[in-house]
């Protein structure tokens, strides 16, 4: 963004050269160390990077998937007026971001021609690229890594645009004062708007701690109460409780169905989730049953014949394992 304003100043070419260069060698600078320092790490303690999200492929780089990165880049830059992969904008906000976009624009065009930038055959070579690079600034990760999915929080860069549209609006020298007002309430909307699903989406959050909380709660009291359970006796804790037996918790479904980790009506999915918060809300400690345990468990005809949790037989010892069947 500075440097595509930097071409509408009385800045020599050489000094955008440098400028560009400055933020390319630090942009290099910066991931090489990144990588460097994550694969020394790696290796020295011998681990992989988790698939949480996809982020294990950005240990896989090559050319293929860096074309990848390219394609998923533009998909989600042109997608994100209206709708990207992580979530989807109101109508409010998609004319918002049309009027922001258009102002953008109108006011860049305005200034460039208004400097007589267009004269040098080089800016106009220059604002190409740019303008090019753009959506691989604001969106990197997805260059370096296309499988990678990531939160709409994460997605900050993306703010730079409407900054760049409030400063282009404060330096403009038009006199209708119609197209400020439009870009200020433009922002504005879009202001408002991420002011209430964020609100939304941390109700929901604190909606399905509580309601975590209140079913490991019950859990655990089933545990200790169980027949013959001791501290040294593993649990295995399968499924999710069936949504049909409780009432829904998500307050407001299509306004964060998108919005990945604020949706949905439990925080918890396996044992280890549980855990958690039988050590850290219930003074509660369990052992957990291994991977293996748990899917030689899967397989016994006993477990198969269990009802699932609230019903009394769902709570079972399978092969010397305390097994709670949560779902099928």
């Amino acid at each position: 963004m500075q440097i595509l304003d930097k071409l509408t100043t009385k800045a020599t070419t050489k000094e955008i050269m440098l400028q560009i260069g400055k933020y390319i060698a630090m942009g290099v600078i910066g991931f090489v160390s990144y990588y460097i320092i994550l694969e020394i790490v790696l290796h020295v303690r011998n681990l992989e990077l988790s698939s949480y999200q996809g982020i294990n492929s950005l240990s896989n780089l090559s050319i293929e998937n860096l074309l990848q990165g390219v394609k998923q880049v533009y998909n989600d830059f042109i997608s994100f007026i209206y709708q990207t992969r992580f979530h989807k904008n109101n109508i409010l906000v998609f004319v918002s971001n049309i009027i922001v976009a258009f102002i953008l624009v109108y006011l860049y065009v305005k200034k460039y021609r208004y400097r007589r930038s267009y004269k040098k055959i080089i800016n106009n070579i220059l604002l190409i690229v740019l303008i090019l690079v753009v959506p691989i600034g604001l969106n990197i990760i997805s260059l370096l890594s296309a499988e990678t999915e990531y939160h709409l929080l994460m997605q900050y860069a993306w703010c730079l645009c409407y900054i760049y549209c409030i400063a282009l609006l404060d330096k403009a020298n038009i006199k209708s004062n119609i197209i400020k007002w439009l870009g200020i309430l433009a922002t504005l909307c879009i202001i408002g708007n991420y002011i209430i699903v964020d609100n939304i989406a941390y109700f929901n959050l604190y909606y399905k701690f509580e309601k975590s909380y209140s079913i490991a709660f019950k859990l655990s009291e089933r545990i200790e109460n169980y027949e013959g359970y001791n501290q040294d006796m593993p649990i295995a804790i399968i499924g999710r409780p069936d949504k049909e037996k409780y009432p829904s918790t998500n307050v407001a479904d299509k306004v964060i169905q998108n919005i990945t980790g604020a949706n949905g009506n439990l925080m918890t999915s396996d044992s280890k989730h549980y855990q958690s918060i039988f050590s850290n809300y219930l003074n509660m400690k369990i052992k957990i049953a291994s991977n293996e345990q748990i899917e030689a468990i899967q397989e016994t005809e006993e477990f198969q014949n269990m009802p699932t949790y609230p019903e009394e037989e769902s709570i079972a010892v399978i092969n010397e394992v305390l097994v709670i069947k949560l779902s099928d």
